[in-house]
């Protein structure tokens, strides 16, 4: 694996902006994540914080829910004899109902687990 050597900053000197970034860089390329099973470890016992967010974006990562109309636009509505159906080709795709169900199926398995869990959401970061 090629290293590439530091450069030393002279005393006094004050770094570059692409030095600093590339020494965070390399600090957090070094850094490994940490894996904890909350149900597995603590045995559902200990009471513990879902952050409100999280879940939800977590949630919402499931493919099957069509964010974007992906779905729905990939069908060729050109040969429809009814106009309602290409005027609403134009939609978002966004499927509310499945997302409520995302986060139901989420929480649904941690209660089946006996999980002892509440969700917050955090004020400070709805702006």
């Amino acid at each position: 694996m090629d290293v590439e050597q530091e450069k030393p900053v002279p005393s006094g000197a004050v770094p570059s902006f692409d030095d600093v970034n590339n020494a965070r860089l390399k600090w957090y390329l070094g850094l490994h994540s940490r894996m904890l099973d909350l149900v597995g470890d603590y045995a559902g016992s200990e009471r513990f914080l879902i952050e409100g967010d999280s879940l939800l974006r977590h949630c919402f990562e499931d493919s099957k829910i069509d964010f974007e109309g992906e779905h729905f636009l990939s069908r060729d509505c050109s040969s429809a004899p009814d106009d309602s159906l290409t005027a609403s080709a134009g939609t978002d795709g966004f499927q509310l109902l499945h997302a409520a169900y995302e986060v139901e199926r989420f929480l649904e398995s941690l209660v089946r687990r006996l999980c002892n869990f509440h969700i917050v959401f955090f004020d400070s970061l709805s702006s």
